[in-house]
């Protein structure tokens, strides 16, 4: 018989021991037990699982709320309050973030009762109190905490006076109040912030602090500087700063701003940027704007798209200071001068001779025996008698001498031959007189003194050559200082280190000549000196009334660095419409824009039109008027030689600068007289030889006042025999800055005005002649470009350093709409995005629940107003630098605008 075995579950998958259910439902009844008995429900109900479930929902559902509310509330910002019930509600003084808070508590509001949970038949609810008035409204903003967490990627939201409910069966079963605390992963507040900051430095002035006019102003100063360069060079660049510059370095300057500000820049403003750099550079390049400038005074081409890529006007451009000018003068002055410090008073002291006398009086006819002082050469020496009432002596001389010597007078090995000079004896005889013996026995006789004997025409001489040595080196003494230095800092303040050098490597011995010689290069490196110094004071002063007229003009002498800013702490991007601020009118029709507007309006003015004379207070006169009168014998001449080349009407203008010219003339042939043994005809042959080098008034009145003309005619006088040709030269340059110091060159601007009026007429109606060959209007534009202008500085005659010009730049503009995107670190919310976007529009937002919107305020379009300017600093020169063409350039939206 088989036994059988019966299995009662066959099938064990799935199945759980009876024992096992019995264990746990015993604990679980213990615990539900021990619950019950710790916290009993007031309803008989236990709604702690559903209040916990609900609680757990409310949370999940005020994260997503809070993201949806955050991009609604980058779309439309509100920032300005609107003067209404609800906008009222709202903080004035920053109105965004009360507008945030209440779009968070009504989106929470609204998600708040699809959280509710149902858990054993009990129902737990969440809710917020509903908003019916302003008040409520406000009520409801103080509720909500808004911070920004996790270095702004973050926002932290706690919401007060969360009410949950649980119910079952329509009854309450229990209800708490409570806040709650979220923390969305949207970068709103870091966004915000940053699109604030950057309109803030979009708006901000030149002046008070980094943003987009620092930007701009660094960009055009160092497109000014390097077109100014051009143009000095001979590029025929009739307007070193135009509006179409300004636009190009305000657009840089925006899309350099959003890459500091955002990370990035707009993407299609980049590539509109670029092809806008192109057609200016192009119009450049067809101006003839990239001719090199020569390379002792700086390269690089004036296109206005590689200048503007460059935004450090900071490269070094040192310009020669040289120390010819004031050698020259100093020269002048120390050799035919008078007083101590000339040549004659240091020759005087250089060979200055001590003179001792030894006397022996006797009385009893014994002759007596003088002896002469220790360190003293004796040179002559007598005796005689003298009778004075009834006794009768005898006087004995002994003469001693030696050449003096004294703090800045060392002693000399060659001193007992110089003493025997026949000149010294001479000297010494004369000083001490007649009647000896009387005298000495009186005791009348000074037996100490000092003698300036006549230094004899070949000791001059050897002085003279070492002075001359002296005078060519400092000639050729150059230093060397950034061009800027020249308008706010001390550009010469290294001439006197280097005289010092210069002079003391001169060589020495222990001779009477020797140290005259370094006496005269000692006194007449310290004329140098003050003359260097008295024109870094002139310097100063020019410089100080230069800096005010700037001041006063918004030019800041020096650009100011543009600073950046930390990286965003999320990545931004950046779009704008339109994509490039234009000057030109945009249309729906041309870009993305509801109604046609100009992006961008331009104006600039050319502060120095017209050069200065060539004197310093005429130069406080036009910094302070804007123009000059009586204009410099240079300026008028470079009228005159434009009015040459263009053929313009310039009779008066001539007659005006022929007299002039002969005025200068008069002047060298006078020096000739004074300081050369030529007879007449030979200077009048020599100043003719020296004038016909050039061949018109104007180039002749140019050589006059640059000096070419003064040094020419020194080589002619030498070749007719006069002495010294470097002296002589010296001379005729400073008898002509002289005459140029004061007015007696000058030329009434009556007469120059006039004509420059016509060459710009003639010229600019030449250039802009359709019918005229690409020769003749180039021509045309070469003979602008010889019109002067500009600031000399330092103008005064043969210490012309640089020339400076200066423009006052103004620019408005905006963006219709400008977006700046971050994403949010949930998906599933408006594609991952927040999106904050400037746009001049209204916001409103249903407050009450009552279907109709309620006007909040309005959100604001990005917009600048800025004002600055630029100076352009070029070498010395008659051409100068400065705008020939349009002095004052004004775009049609400006005056569309109005201002």
């Amino acid at each position: 018989m088989v036994a059988l075995r019966l299995d009662p579950f066959p099938d064990q998958r799935g199945r759980v021991p009876f024992a096992v259910i019995g264990a746990l439902l015993l604990i679980t009844s213990a615990v539900l037990g021990a619950g019950i008995a710790g916290r009993p429900a007031t309803s008989g109900y236990d709604a702690g699982p559903a209040l916990a479930a609900s609680w757990t929902a409310t949370h999940a559902a005020t994260e997503r709320a809070v993201l949806r509310a955050s991009v609604a509330a980058a779309r439309n910002p509100v920032l300005e309050a609107a003067d209404t019930p609800y906008g009222r509600a709202l903080n004035a003084s920053d109105p965004f973030y009360d507008a945030l808070g209440l779009r968070v508590y009504l989106a929470v509001a609204d998600a708040l009762p699809e959280s509710a949970v149902t858990l054993d038949g009990v129902t737990a609810t969440a809710s917020l109190p509903e908003i019916d008035s302003p008040a409520d409204a406000r009520a409801a903003i103080d509720r909500v905490s808004l911070a920004g967490v996790a270095n702004g990627t973050s926002l932290r939201v706690r919401i007060a006076g969360v009410r949950v409910v649980a119910t079952r069966a329509r009854a309450v079963v229990e209800s708490h109040e409570r806040s709650i605390t979220v923390t969305a992963p949207t970068p709103i507040l870091a966004v915000h912030r940053r699109v604030g900051l950057f309109a803030e430095r979009l708006d901000r002035g030149v002046t008070d602090g980094p943003g987009l006019a620092r930007r701009a102003t660094v960009s055009l100063t160092a497109l000014a500087e390097t077109r100014g360069l051009a143009q000095y060079g001979g590029a025929p660049i009739s307007n070193v700063v135009g509006n179409r510059h300004v636009a190009l370095a305000t657009n840089r300057g925006v899309l350099s701003l959003e890459r500091a500000t955002f990370g990035s820049a707009d993407r299609l403003g980049v590539s509109a940027t670029r092809r806008a750099a192109v057609t200016v550079a192009g119009r450049d390049l067809l101006a003839g704007a990239t001719a090199i400038v020569d390379a002792k005074n700086g390269t690089g081409a004036a296109l206005a798209g590689d200048v503007l890529s460059r935004v450090d006007p900071g490269t070094a451009n040192p310009q020669p200071v040289p120390l010819e000018p004031a050698a020259d003068d100093a020269l002048v002055a120390f050799t035919d001068g008078d007083g101590p410090d000339s040549l004659d008073g240091t020759l005087q002291r250089a060979y200055a001779v001590a003179v001792r006398l030894g006397i022996r009086v006797s009385s009893d006819g014994r002759p007596p025996t003088p002896a002469v002082s220790r360190g003293y050469t004796r040179v002559d020496s007598f005796s005689g008698s003298a009778t004075i009432g009834n006794e009768s002596y005898r006087v004995a001389v002994a003469v001693g001498a030696r050449p003096a010597t004294g703090r800045d007078l060392p002693g000399v090995t060659d001193g007992p031959a110089w003493v025997r000079d026949h000149a010294v004896r001479r000297a010494i005889d004369d000083a001490i007189g007649r009647s000896v013996a009387r005298r000495a026995v009186a005791g009348t006789l000074d037996t100490r003194f000092v003698v300036h004997p006549a230094v004899p025409a070949s000791r001059r001489r050897a002085v003279l050559d070492a002075l001359a040595g002296t005078h060519t080196a400092l000639r050729n003494v150059t230093t060397h200082a950034e061009r800027r230095a020249f308008l706010d800092g001390d550009p010469l303040a290294s001439l006197p280190s280097a005289i010092g050098a210069t002079v003391a490597g001169m060589p020495t011995s222990p001779t009477v000549d020797e140290r005259a010689g370094a006496l005269a290069r000692a006194a007449y490196a310290d004329r140098v000196r003050g003359i260097v110094a008295a024109r870094r004071s002139t310097l100063a002063t020019a410089q100080t009334a230069l800096r005010k007229r700037l001041t006063d003009s918004g030019v800041a002498v020096t650009p100011p660095t543009p600073a950046g800013l930390d990286a965003p702490p999320v990545p931004m991007t950046v779009s704008a419409d339109p994509a490039y601020l234009s000057l030109a009118r945009v249309t729906p029709a041309t870009a993305p824009v509801e109604s046609s507007s100009y992006p961008l309006a331009a104006r600039n003015d050319n502060l120095f039109t017209v050069p200065s004379a060539d004197v310093v207070e005429r130069v406080f006169s036009l910094v302070t008027t804007g123009h000059a009168d009586p204009v410099s014998y240079a300026t008028a001449a470079q009228t005159l030689r434009a009015a040459e080349r263009a053929g313009a009407d310039r009779v008066a203008l001539e007659r005006a600068v022929v007299g002039a010219t002969d005025r200068a003339r008069g002047t060298m042939a006078a020096t000739l007289r004074r300081h050369t043994a030529l007879s007449r005809a030979v200077r009048e042959r020599s100043l003719d030889a020296a004038f016909a080098r050039w061949s018109t008034p104007a180039t002749r009145a140019l050589a006059v006042a640059n000096g070419s003309l003064p040094a020419a005619l020194a080589v002619e006088a030498a070749d007719a025999g006069a002495e010294r040709p470097d002296f002589l030269a010296a001379r005729l340059g400073h008898a002509v800055r002289e005459q140029q110091s004061g007015t007696t060159l000058a030329v009434g601007g009556s007469a120059v005005d006039p004509v420059r009026e016509r060459v710009v007429a003639t010229v600019t109606d030449a250039a802009t002649d359709a019918a005229g060959t690409a020769a003749e209007r180039a021509l045309a534009r070469s003979t602008l470009a010889l019109l002067p202008s500009g600031l000399p500085l330092l103008p005064f005659p043969g210490q012309w350093y640089v020339t400076a010009n200066a423009w006052h730049v103004a620019a408005r503009g905006g963006y219709a709409r400008f977006e700046v995107a971050a994403p949010l670190g949930r998906p599933g919310v408006a594609d991952g995005t927040l999106r904050y976007v400037r746009a001049a529009a209204p916001v409103t937002l249903d407050v009450d629940g009552d279907g109709h919107a309620d006007r909040l305020g309005r959100d604001t379009a990005l917009a600048f107003d800025y004002r600055t300017g630029v100076v352009a600093v070029v070498p010395p020169g008659p051409r100068g630098v400065g705008d020939a063409g349009q002095l004052s350039e004004t775009s049609v939206g400006w005056v569309v605008h109005g201002e």
